[in-house]
């Protein structure tokens, strides 16, 4: 009697333990599927996107392309980390591995796509990586066929749920040669670039005369520059400042001052020159940068040091 009686727990237990499981699974699979359906379809959104921008190029401003780019870019960053969430629990078939492969391949087809236009147009975007955009291409094609063969799989599995399709019909579409033409629209070029915006000289020269900067007897002067950038991208930029003696052999001064300016906005360098009682020199700064000169991008000016030094700058 003890027998039977352990015999039928252990039955009760068996079968309680895998009424639990199919529980566990069945939950598993329907709220895989409902995280899935939100991916999938960003996913989609992506590829309806950069087809939206390929088709609105022609009528968009520069502004508003350079907008759209970026909001891509960030879109295609935000999808990997999701995917990533979903690799566990393991769902029937480990069909989760197919939707984390279909996201990295969206994705990839994104960075390439954003990549090759911001490169072509100029534009400042988020860092993307894009080895190649054939292989990602191809990479895309078979994820989401891929992802389409097995979303019919939890049907017949506890749950029975079915998975949202996929599609890339308009990846299919998108070639090098449309996103040439997509970049050589003459409105979504980049304008503007750098400029000399300002040349002073401390301490503060005396007026101007016949384009002479007569200075007071001092032992050195400072020369600032102030680099402006008026194109919607950051550029580099170089100003050789030169200081060049014309009536003594005094060496000639130079000073050249590497600026990183951002879009819309500028950045100021400076460097000391040794000046002597009497002397006249040529002044000239020069820029040159990455972006082409939106401005004037060369100062010249003669400098005259007059009058007698005091005693506390002869000391010093």
């Amino acid at each position: 009697m003890v027998v039977v009686v352990v015999g039928w727990v252990f039955v009760r237990d068996v079968v309680s333990a895998a009424r639990n499981s199919v529980s566990i699974q069945e939950t598993t699979n329907i709220d895989f599927a409902a995280v899935s359906q939100g991916i999938v379809a960003d996913d989609d959104q992506l590829a309806t996107n950069i087809d939206r921008l390929i088709r609105d190029s022609a009528a968009m401003s520069r502004p508003a392309y350079v907008a759209r780019l970026r909001v891509l870019a960030t879109e295609s960053a935000g999808l990997m980390p999701r995917a990533d969430r979903v690799r566990t629990p393991a769902v029937s078939g480990n069909i989760q591995d197919r939707l984390v492969q279909l996201t990295e391949a969206r994705v990839a087809v994104t960075e390439c796509v954003v990549s090759y236009l911001a490169t072509a147009s100029r534009v400042e975007v988020t860092m993307v990586h894009c080895p190649s955009f054939a292989q990602a291409r191809r990479n895309n094609r078979a994820a989401s066929r891929a992802w389409n063969a097995t979303r019919n799989y939890l049907r017949h599995r506890p749950g029975h749920v079915t998975l949202r399709a996929t599609h890339d019909n308009e990846l299919a579409r998108v070639t090098v040669s449309l996103l040439d033409g997509v970049a050589s629209q003459s409105q979504l070029a980049s304008t503007g670039g750098l400029s000399l915006a300002v040349v002073s000289v401390s301490p503060t020269p005396l007026p101007l005369t016949n384009g002479t900067l007569i200075m007071q007897p001092v032992s050195s002067a400072v020369v600032s520059v102030v680099v402006a950038n008026s194109a919607d991208l950051a550029a580099n930029g170089s100003v050789r400042i030169t200081f060049r003696p014309t009536n003594s052999s005094q060496p000639v001064t130079r000073c050249e001052l590497s600026l990183r300016v951002a879009h819309q906005s500028s950045l100021t360098g400076s460097c000391r020159i040794p000046l002597i009682l009497g002397e006249h020199a040529h002044l000239s700064a020069t820029l040159t940068g990455s972006l082409r000169p939106a401005g004037r991008s060369n100062y010249n000016s003669v400098i005259e040091v007059t009058g007698e030094p005091s005693s506390s700058q002869l000391a010093g």
